[in-house]
């Protein structure tokens, strides 16, 4: 709700929100998912074939797990991809 007498406080929406916030109990999507049992190492996994099949659950990690694997890796070497001459 904004006051429209014109003294505002700018505060008064970041102090609702740390009340707000400070009543929620939920946990994050994080946190969540790193109280998950681990995988093992040596066990075969498809990363988006799991982040395809946990963007139910995890719907803002999954996201974020999309942006970050679709990064191409490259396998030039440091000195070639920087280097001045030909």
């Amino acid at each position: 709700m904004v006051d429209l007498r014109g003294d505002y406080d700018e505060g008064d929406d970041y102090k609702r929100y740390l009340n707000e916030s400070s009543t929620k109990s939920e946990k994050s999507q994080l946190d969540i998912y790193l109280e998950e049992l681990e995988l093992e190492l040596n066990s075969q996994i498809d990363v988006l074939d799991y982040w395809s099949k946990s963007s139910i659950q995890y719907n803002e990690l999954s996201l974020l797990a999309r942006d970050l694997l679709a990064i191409l890796i490259s396998t030039v070497a440091f000195e070639s991809a920087f280097s001045m001459r030909k």
